[in-house]
């Protein structure tokens, strides 16, 4: 079974008044989880929010997919984003796979 993906919706970076540390809040949206799906009426895309110290470097329009670990009283925990794609970077990405797909296309034998 594959991770979901989600897209950034935004990005907020703050200081923490309790721990005067920096602190992000990433703003997501993605499909409705298949539990929900099979037992709710679902339309549109689910959005939620996660917190981290970590700065993943995000920006809006990003499609990622979100690693986590059992965190305090077993409740899960950010842990990693992969960009998965990233319209910020686009240009090197396309460039990128356009050198790739030219490596890849056969060769013809004279």
């Amino acid at each position: 079974m594959s991770k979901p993906i989600y897209r950034v919706l935004g990005v907020k970076q703050a200081t923490s008044t309790k721990t005067g540390r920096e602190c992000f809040t990433i703003y997501l949206s993605g499909d409705f989880t298949p539990y929900e799906k099979e037992n709710c009426e679902c339309a549109g895309f689910n959005c939620f929010s996660e917190f981290t110290y970590e700065n993943y470097n995000l920006h809006p329009n990003d499609v990622v997919e979100l690693d986590y670990t059992k965190g305090f009283q077993d409740k899960a925990t950010l842990s990693g984003v992969t960009v998965i794609k990233s319209p910020f970077l686009e240009k090197t990405v396309k460039s990128d796979e356009k050198e790739v797909k030219a490596e890849k296309e056969p060769v013809e034998k004279k």
